[in-house]
């Protein structure tokens, strides 16, 4: 009887595993595509004056991928979150979420603020103070895809 548990959950496994591997082509979804909306998208934001672009972080899996653009600017949030609010709204994107993000159960001032346009959705982080000397950036623009 156990045995045929084993063989069961391990065949369950294999199911899932190769239904992930597949799950792009069952829906016909092209990534690459998928990331150049993403691109597309984060490319029309105009970026905030005295900002300088540190980084773009894509990471691209089976099923999804995310685009991240880094920036460093000695701006508070409000200034930073007036700017975006403003250029969000120039092109047509609505505000759907804002919330304080804890660091390891901290408050240390970071915020997420969300936008949706259509079924697409992008997403500003401030980062309060977890700066870390090696990977300092003070907000991100950016938006993921998933299938």
């Amino acid at each position: 009887m156990f045995r045929r548990f084993k063989i069961g959950i391990f065949l369950l496994v294999l199911v899932i595993l190769s239904y992930e591997a597949v799950k792009p082509t069952l829906y016909h979804v092209d990534i690459a595509q998928e990331e150049m909306k993403i691109k597309a998208d984060l490319n029309e934001i105009q970026i905030m004056p005295g900002s300088q672009l540190k980084r773009v972080d894509v990471i691209t899996k089976s099923a999804q991928t995310h685009v991240d653009k880094k920036f460093i600017a000695f701006f508070s949030y409000h200034e930073i979150n007036d700017y975006y609010e403003n250029e969000m709204k120039r092109l047509g994107w609505d505000k759907v979420e804002e919330k304080d993000i804890k660091i390891w159960g901290k408050d240390k001032g970071s915020k997420e603020i969300r936008y949706r346009k259509n079924e697409r959705e992008v997403y500003l982080y401030y980062r309060g103070a977890d700066q870390s000397r090696d990977d300092f950036w003070t907000y991100a623009i950016g938006a993921s895809w998933k299938l």
